[in-house]
């Protein structure tokens, strides 16, 4: 009967125990990566007092998913020149969608724009309001191919071949 050993086996099966953990902080990193370009690329697109709401977050969550968001967020405020205080992020919303007669079509609003008669309608300064620019639909075009791309770059420079 013939005996074979096999040397370093343990060092390989501890190394397959600690690859999930390395793995998910590789595929951080490159979604990172991928999320700082279509940041950079966002800031140059949308308005200047927009920029600063341009952020992106990579999280791992604890069923071991790992989620990355990048886009527009509310973090800031602003104050009218009567004083009125709210968030910064709904200029860009109304300077993106418009307002009133100027609202994008083609976007759903969660409520309808109220009737002149109506008391809210009475109290508006002006009926037109602001028209839409879709700065920022513009600005995301063709951002899945440009963050995957980057995505598998990183990986590849990590070590990690994913085709």
């Amino acid at each position: 009967m013939a005996e074979a050993r096999i040397e370093g086996v343990s060092d390989v099966l501890r190394m397959f125990d600690e690859a999930p953990g390395e793995l998910v902080k590789a595929v951080k990193k490159a979604l990172r990566v991928a999320c700082s370009g279509e940041v950079r690329n966002l800031k140059r697109e949308v308005p200047a007092f927009s920029r600063q709401l341009v952020k992106s977050s990579v999280k791992a969550q604890p069923s071991g998913d790992v989620s990355a968001v990048f886009g527009m967020f509310l973090d800031r405020k602003w104050q009218d020149e009567s004083g009125r205080v709210g968030p910064e992020w709904f200029h860009a919303y109304w300077k993106n969608y418009g307002t009133i007669t100027g609202r994008d079509p083609s976007h759903r609003f969660d409520s309808p724009v109220r009737r002149a008669e109506t008391a809210t309608g009475r109290r508006r300064r002006n009926n037109v309001g602001q028209p839409h620019e879709n700065f920022y639909d513009q600005a995301i075009v063709g951002f899945e191919e440009r963050a995957f791309a980057a995505f598998k770059k990183s990986m590849k420079e990590q070590g990690y071949d994913i085709g």
